[in-house]
């Protein structure tokens, strides 16, 4: 969808909820935007993203379950959770590599976002 259009939706949706701010500014906002392209999944929903992994949010809080259905603690429990979140959502803990190691060459701002960026699309091919 072109972003003049994605732009124009957003403009109309702020103008139709002026006068609400915080969540539920945010809830009207998407729910406003999603109505106005009704054929296309905008937003993550039930815990999947778009393109149906599990959304950050989702994979922490299943793998934290699985954490605590085994019982651990400490440093066992944080090498678990590590581990589950990287199997659930490999893309993401690649990115944190990357960001990782661009930190470590001292980059930030918009120097690290691209160097994330093109980092994280060498892994992907």
């Amino acid at each position: 969808m072109p972003r003049a259009e994605r732009a124009k939706a957003r403009q109309d949706c702020l103008a139709e909820h002026v006068a609400l701010s915080g969540d539920d500014l945010r809830v009207a906002m998407r729910d406003c935007i999603q109505a106005k392209f009704p054929g296309v999944q905008l937003y993550a929903r039930d815990g999947l993203t778009r393109d149906g992994k599990p959304t950050a949010a989702a994979a922490r809080t299943a793998c934290k379950q699985e954490a605590d259905g085994q019982g651990l603690s400490g440093t066992g429990r944080t090498a678990a959770l590590v581990s589950c979140f990287n199997a659930k959502r490999p893309d993401l803990a690649q990115r944190a590599e990357c960001r990782k190691e661009a930190r470590g060459k001292g980059l930030d701002g918009a120097d690290l976002r691209k160097a994330v960026d093109s980092c994280a699309r060498e892994a992907r091919s």
